[in-house]
């Protein structure tokens, strides 16, 4: 039985030594895996942005005093109507009007905010005056 050395078929690792093979493995598996890494970092980024950013809205939802659920709502309608590219008339005045009411939501709620921020204000001078008093007295 005779083997044929002469073949024309060859091994990409043939004729390297065993630490060459090892260490292109090894770059290549790194290469992999900073690939799938970059990728994986790049979605948590995306992730932690959006994460942050609809707590900072729970945040002053709350803060204002807004029902978060009903802004969020209100949101979705009337980006579906304004994605719309011809809108109907009544889906025009259904825009006009869910807008309207959005607006007033705010308004409402800051005119809220406004007045429990002034009379938690109000509270704090008049224990400064309070206290003021006391000491001048002495």
């Amino acid at each position: 039985m005779q083997i044929n050395t002469g073949s024309a078929i060859s091994h990409p690792y043939q004729g390297q030594k065993t630490e060459q093979v090892k260490t292109q493995s090894a770059v290549q598996d790194n290469a992999k895996l900073a690939a799938k890494t970059s990728q994986v970092a790049e979605n948590s980024t995306h992730s932690t942005h959006d994460f942050l950013a609809d707590v900072m809205e729970q945040l002053l939802a709350n803060k204002i005093g807004v029902d978060k659920e009903k802004l969020d709502e209100l949101k979705k309608d009337i980006e579906a109507l304004q994605s719309l590219e011809t809108p109907t008339k009544q889906q025009k005045e259904r825009l006009e009007m869910l807008t309207e009411k959005l607006a007033e939501m705010i308004k409402e709620a800051a005119e809220r905010a406004a007045e429990q921020e002034t009379k938690h204000h109000g509270n704090k001078l008049h224990t400064y005056r309070s206290v003021y008093a006391m000491t001048s007295q002495q």
